[in-house]
């Protein structure tokens, strides 16, 4: 059994407005890209809700806070 990493998943966003998917524990797949679109929700926070899903560990929209 491989020992298990705790490096965190991160998110961003690359030059086409796509969110990036960065998983250093995946060897085999550590970035993958969410197609999707940005929108906002009553408290002008941003969405992203994903058009295709990369599993079933992933939420369908994210929300996106910031400072």
């Amino acid at each position: 059994m491989p020992p298990k990493s705790s490096a965190k998943v991160r998110y961003e966003f690359d030059r086409a407005n796509r969110l990036i998917l960065r998983d250093p524990a995946d060897a085999l797949r550590p970035t993958r890209v969410l197609e999707g679109a940005v929108t906002t929700d009553r408290r002008n926070r941003l969405q992203y809700e994903v058009k295709t899903p990369a599993g079933g560990e992933l939420p369908r929209t994210l929300t996106l806070e910031g400072r």
